[in-house]
């Protein structure tokens, strides 16, 4: 038996053979592949809640403009990366805002009237309100 323990067998040099280099950069793949398409949902919702918000803003600003001079704005403050339309909507105080992203998203767009209705390109691009 040899004093450095390798009874009957040849010492093994250090290092990865190519199978194992292989099977963790297969492993490495499907990982990255994961994180990426995380990734984008994530960027597509964080985007979806910046456009309500944006929405719900302008809202509130022509609501603040119609108590101050007894009519809807003309027009809303501009957004960057979107593009605003007012349309006037059915009843006597309802103004709809229309946002409408520069960059392509699967809702395509998102309106939300004076009176609280709610619309988007897609179905499920507003939250549901359960009560």
């Amino acid at each position: 038996m040899g004093r450095h323990g390798t009874a009957g067998r040849m010492a093994r040099n250090a290092g990865f053979s190519l199978v194992e280099l292989l099977v963790v950069m297969v492993i490495a793949g499907i990982l990255m592949a994961g994180a990426g398409q995380l990734i984008g949902v994530t960027q597509s919702k964080t985007d979806q809640l910046t456009y309500h918000a944006l929405l719900m803003e302008r809202v509130e600003q022509a609501w603040a403009h119609y108590h101050d001079n007894g009519a809807f704005p003309n027009t809303v403050a501009r957004a960057p990366h979107v593009h605003f339309e007012l349309a006037p909507c059915e009843g006597p105080r309802c103004l709809e805002i229309r946002l409408t992203p520069d960059r392509p998203h699967r809702c395509q767009y998102w309106s939300l009237t004076t009176t609280g209705v709610r619309k988007a390109g897609a179905p499920n691009c507003w939250p549901s309100i359960t009560g």
